[in-house]
C-alpha cells in the first residue's frame, strides 16, 4: 500500500492521464458528432437511439457490479478474476441471444420497426464486451492510468476513423453502427495486448458470492438507473417519434460535455479511497479538494453553454438542429447539479455504501414515474429535459443529507463553491445582455466572446480570492508545485 503522500502523487499524475483521455475522447466524439450531424438527419440518430434504449435495458438488468467489486477488494485472487470473466462471457452470450429473439417485440413496443436490423446487428456489441480481459482491472487498481488511457482512447479513435468515412459514403445510420462495432472489437483486442493476464473459463462459487455481495446494490441500482436514464427517451420515442429522439440525443451529447471532463476524478480517486477506506479524514480532505477544483473550472463552462446554446448549435452542426437548443440548455443546467452528486459516488462505494446509488436511482424512478409522461405530452422535448432538472434538484437535497452522515461534509465545506458560481452568473448575464448587440452567430464574434468572458471570469476569481484570502486557488497551486517537483 502506498503512503498517503505517495498516494496523492500517484492520484495526481493518474488524474492527469485520465484527463488527457477525457479531453481526447471528448474531442474525438464531438468532432464525430459535428461531422455526422451535418451529413445525417435527426431520424438517423433517433434509430441509433432506439438501440441505446434497448441495450440500456439489457445492460442495466444484467449489471453484476463485479468490476467495482474487484477494485474495492484489498486482495484480488485468480479465482475472482476468472469467475468474473466467466460470468461476463455468459452474460454477453445471453444478451446477444435476447436481442436476436426479442428485438422485433422491442422495436414494435417503441413504435420504431425501421430500427429492427440496426438493433440486431448492434447486438454483437454485447458479445464482444463479454470477452474483455478482466486483467484490465489492474489499470485502475494499480493506478496505471497510462495503459487505461491507451485502452480507452484507441477504442474511441477506431470508432471515429470508421464511422466518419462511412458516413460520407452511406449517408445513413449504418455508419454509426459500424463505428460502434469497430470500437468494441478494438477495445477487446487491446485488453489482451495491454495486459498479460489471461482469464480462463472457471467458476468458483465462493468468489462469486463475495463479488455479488458487493455488487448487489450496483445491480439493483442499474435496474433503476435504466428507467431514470432512458425513461425520457422511451416516452419521446413512443409519443414523438425517432426524429425528435434524434434532436434530444444531440442535446444530451452537448449537455454531457462538462460531465465528461469531470469523470476522471471519481475514477482516479475510487482506488485511493478504497485503500484508505477507514481514514475518513483523508477521504473528506480529498473530496473537498476535488469539489473545489471542479467548481472552479466546470461551472463557467456550464454557464457559457447555457447562454450560448443556439450559436453553439448553429455554428457547429447547422440550423436544422436548432429545435434541440432549449432542451440542451435545460439539460446542461441539470448536469451541473449531477456533477456535484456524481463526484461522491466513489466515496460511498469505497466506504462500502453501494446502496447510495440505489437510493439516488429510486428517487429518480419516483420522479420519472410521476412527471415524465405529462411533461413530455405537454412540452415535448423541453418537458423531458425539465423532468431531469427536477429529478436532479431533489437528488441534490438527499445527497447533502447522506454525505454529511458519511464523512461529516457540511454546508460550510461547500462555501468555496460560492465564488465560482456567482462569478459565472455575472459573466452569463453580461453575455445575455449584449446578445442584441453582438452577432454571436458569427464564428469570429463567438470565439472572441468566449475568450473575453473566460478572461473576465479569471480576473474576478483571482481578485476576489486574493482580496478575501479564500484560498480557492491553493489546490491548483499545490498541484503545479507537485508537477514541477516531479519533473
Amino acid at each position: 500500500m502506498y503512503s498517503i503522500k505517495g498516494l496523492k502523487k500517484k492520484i495526481l499524475f493518474g488524474t492527469l492521464w485520465l484527463y488527457l483521455q477525457q479531453f481526447l475522447n471528448v474531442g474525438l466524439l464531438m468532432g464525430q458528432t459535428i461531422i455526422l450531424a451535418r451529413l445525417l438527419d435527426p431520424v438517423h440518430f433517433g434509430i441509433i437511439g432506439v438501440f441505446l434504449i434497448i441495450s440500456g435495458a439489457l445492460e442495466s438488468f444484467s449489471n453484476t457490479g463485479f468490476h467495482k467489486a474487484l477494485i474495492q477488494q484489498k486482495d484480488i485472487s485468480d479465482e475472482s478474476l476468472n469467475t468474473a470473466w466467466t460470468v461476463s462471457v455468459v452474460r454477453g452470450i445471453i444478451l446477444l441471444s435476447l436481442i436476436l429473439i426479442f428485438s422485433e417485440i422491442f422495436v414494435i413496443f417503441l413504435n420504431a420497426p425501421e430500427a429492427l436490423n440496426i438493433v440486431r446487428m448492434l447486438g454483437l456489441s454485447f458479445l464482444l464486451k463479454g470477452f474483455f480481459n478482466t486483467g484490465t482491472i489492474y489499470f485502475l487498481r494499480d493506478l496505471d492510468y497510462f495503459r487505461q488511457f491507451l485502452w480507452k482512447s484507441l477504442g474511441t479513435l477506431f470508432n471515429v476513423l470508421v464511422s466518419i468515412p462511412l458516413a460520407f459514403l452511406l449517408r445513413n445510420e449504418w455508419a454509426i453502427v459500424y463505428g460502434i462495432l469497430a470500437s468494441d472489437l478494438a477495445v477487446l483486442i487491446l485488453s489482451y495486448f495491454l495486459h498479460s493476464y489471461r482469464p480462463k473459463i472457471k467458476f468458483e462459487y465462493e468468489s462469486f458470492i463475495k463479488l455479488f455481495k458487493f455488487g448487489k446494490w450496483i445491480f439493483l441500482s442499474g435496474i433503476i438507473a435504466f428507467f431514470v436514464k432512458q425513461g425520457d427517451k422511451i416516452f419521446i420515442t413512443k409519443l414523438l417519434g425517432e426524429s425528435l429522439l434524434g434532436y434530444y440525443m444531440v442535446a444530451w451529447r452537448f449537455a454531457k460535455i462538462p460531465e465528461l471532463l469531470t469523470n476522471p476524478f471519481p475514477n482516479a480517486l475510487f482506488p485511493a479511497y478504497s485503500m484508505y477506506q477507514d481514514n475518513t479524514k483523508f477521504i473528506k480532505e480529498k473530496f473537498i479538494e476535488t469539489l473545489n477544483i471542479i467548481s472552479l473550472f466546470v461551472f463557467p463552462m456550464i454557464g457559457g453553454m447555457i447562454v450560448l446554446a443556439k450559436p453553439i448549435i448553429v455554428i457547429l452542426i447547422g440550423e436544422k438542429w436548432l429545435p434541440a437548443a432549449l432542451s440542451m440548455q435545460i439539460l446542461t443546467g441539470a448536469m451541473g447539479i449531477q456533477i456535484i452528486i456524481s463526484l461522491s459516488h466513489s466515496v460511498f462505494n469505497a466506504k462500502g455504501r453501494t446502496d447510495f446509488g440505489f437510493k439516488m436511482g429510486l428517487i429518480g424512478l419516483v420522479i420519472i414515474s410521476i412527471f415524465i409522461y405529462p411533461l413530455v405530452n405537454m412540452y415535448a422535448l423541453e418537458g423531458a429535459a425539465g423532468c431531469f432538472l427536477l429529478l436532479s434538484t431533489v437528488r441534490l437535497i438527499i445527497w447533502k443529507i447522506e454525505i454529511y452522515k458519511l464523512i461529516n461534509f457540511s454546508i460550510r465545506d461547500m462555501t468555496l463553491m460560492i465564488l465560482p458560481i456567482s462569478s459565472t452568473f455575472i459573466i452569463a448575464w453580461v453575455i445575455y445582455f449584449f446578445s442584441n448587440i453582438v452577432d454571436y452567430y458569427n464564428p469570429y464574434s463567438f470565439i472572441g466572446t468566449v475568450l473575453a468572458s473566460f478572461l473576465c471570469y479569471l480576473i474576478i476569481i483571482l481578485s476576489v480570492d486574493k482580496f478575501l484570502g479564500l484560498g480557492l486557488l491553493q489546490n491548483a497551486t499545490n498541484i503545479y508545485k507537485q508537477i514541477r517537483n516531479k519533473n
